[in-house]
C-alpha cells in the first residue's frame, strides 16, 4: 500500500479537512458523496477495501434504485467513483484507532501512528466478520472456507454440495447465487424460523429453489 501511494495523504494534525469518514461501505460512501457534493474537502479511510462487505454480494435487490437488483461489486464501483468525481479522497487499507478533541477539531489516529485532523468525522465502521470457533479453521480459509460468495469463490468451490453458515441476507444471497453452480447447499442457522433474520423476498427465492 505504501509503495503504490495508496496510504492517506497529508497525514498530520495540521492538516485539517471538512469531513474525515471512517468506514468505506455504502453507508461511508454515502456519507461520502454528500459531502463532497457540498464542496466539503472530505476524506475517507477503511481498513481493508472500499465497499465494505456489501462489495463482496454476488446480488443485491433490495437496494433503492435498483430495480432489477445489481452486483455488490458494481454497487460499490459506482459509489467509489460518483465520491470520487466530486474530489473524495481515499487512504485504504488505513485503521482508525484512536479519537480526541484538539483545538476545536477532532483527531483521528491511523493504525501506522501518523494522524489526520477535521471539523467533523463520521464513524461508519459497520461489522467484523464473526470467524466460527473451530479448531485448525484459520488453515482452511482462502481454501475451503470463505467469507464471501463471488465468481471467484463458486470456482473454488467446484459443484460439489456447500455450506452456508447464517440466518441474514448475506447468507441468503450466498445461498441462491451458489445454488445455480453447485449439486447442493445446505443453509445452516442456529434458529428454527429463517424469516427472523432474512428479508422476505430472500426467503420465498430459497423455498422456491428445489437444491
Amino acid at each position: 500500500a505504501t509503495a503504490l501511494n495508496l496510504r492517506a495523504p497529508n497525514k498530520t494534525a495540521k492538516v485539517s479537512w471538512d469531513c474525515l469518514i471512517v468506514g468505506g461501505g455504502p453507508g461511508g460512501l454515502g456519507a461520502a458523496v454528500y459531502a463532497a457534493t457540498e464542496g466539503l474537502s472530505t476524506i475517507l479511510v477503511d481498513a481493508v477495501a472500499l465497499g465494505g462487505q456489501a462489495s463482496t454480494s454476488s446480488r443485491i435487490e433490495n437496494y433503492l434504485g435498483f430495480p432489477a437488483g445489481v452486483s455488490g461489486s458494481d454497487l460499490a464501483d459506482r459509489a467509489i467513483a460518483q465520491a470520487r468525481r466530486f474530489g473524495l479522497r481515499t487512504a485504504v487499507p488505513e485503521r482508525a484507532e484512536t479519537l480526541r478533541s484538539e483545538d476545536g477539531r477532532y483527531v483521528v489516529e491511523l493504525d501506522s501512528g501518523d494522524e489526520l485532523a477535521a471539523r467533523t468525522v463520521v464513524l461508519a465502521t459497520g461489522a467484523a466478520y464473526r470467524q466460527l470457533p473451530v479448531e485448525g479453521i484459520e488453515g482452511l480459509n482462502g481454501s475451503g472456507v470463505f467469507y464471501a460468495a463471488t465468481m471467484v469463490e463458486s470456482r473454488m468451490c467446484g459443484s460439489a454440495g456447500v455450506a452456508v453458515i447464517g440466518g441474514g441476507n448475506s447468507a441468503g444471497q450466498a445461498a441462491i447465487f451458489l445454488s445455480g453452480t453447485v449439486e447442493h447447499v445446505h443453509l445452516l442457522l442456529r434458529g428454527d424460523d429463517l424469516r427472523r433474520g432474512m428479508s422476505s423476498y430472500l426467503c420465498d427465492q430459497i423455498d422456491a429453489i428445489d437444491n
